[in-house]
């Protein structure tokens, strides 16, 4: 199964430029001035994000990404960390993408602690650990972040650091499927097709009574 990577910010993109009045072929630069005298917080993630997803000036979003993270801000750095996990704007470096992701993590972002569930599940910057990367998706997953819940879901299909138990997995993977997400439900309905009846009643039932956490530093 394909692990996801990118969570929120192509939204908070969407959400900015609109508010700003500005065409996805219009320059972002004097856009930046506006964010910053409207004293918006956060106003450097913010910045970058316009570059990101609005310029398309992957170089400029990572600089004003790395400000924001190094001042502990923490959709920051997942961003930066996504930055330094996909070669945008920086060079390639899985290390130092584990590196904010992980701080991202650890401040309760769920983004973050998908991102880190990935490195540990595919061994880039750190050693393969299923076990290690279940902790994470599930934090993540928790709060309602689909695509962990979806690789929270393979694991327990697969027995990766988790016991193998199709019911678990036929609920996390029920989550995102309930929003319309066809590769979920494509997924749920493969599980569904190696289960028992009783089995996909006690996995509906366990999807019904979820509700997602709050957001809280992770314990380390």
């Amino acid at each position: 199964m394909k692990r996801i990577l990118v969570g929120g910010l192509a939204m908070v993109a969407v959400a900015l430029s609109t508010s700003l009045g500005l065409g996805c072929k219009q320059k972002v630069s004097s856009a930046v001035h506006r964010v910053v005298e409207a004293d918006i917080a956060n106003k450097q993630m913010a910045v970058g994000t316009l570059y990101y997803y609005v310029a398309k000036d992957d170089a400029k979003a990572a600089v004003w990404y790395r400000k924001a993270a190094e001042q502990g801000q923490a959709d920051a750095q997942y961003a930066y960390g996504l930055c330094c996990f996909k070669g945008k704007g920086v060079a390639q470096d899985y290390v130092e993408a584990v590196k904010w992701f992980r701080k991202a993590a650890e401040q309760g972002n769920a983004d973050g602690q998908n991102g880190l569930g990935i490195c540990y599940v595919e061994g880039k910057g750190v050693p393969e650990k299923y076990g290690e990367a279940s902790m994470w998706f599930r934090k993540a997953a928790e709060q309602g972040n689909a695509p962990a819940q979806l690789s929270l879901a393979d694991n327990y299909y697969r027995g990766k650091g988790v016991q193998k138990d199709f019911v678990e997995a036929y609920k996390w993977a029920s989550l995102p499927s309930a929003s319309g997400d066809e590769s979920a439900l494509k997924w749920r309905d493969y599980l569904m097709s190696k289960m028992t009846p009783e089995q996909i009643a006690e996995g509906q039932k366990r999807a019904a009574a979820f509700v997602p956490k709050r957001s809280e530093p992770a314990s380390k």
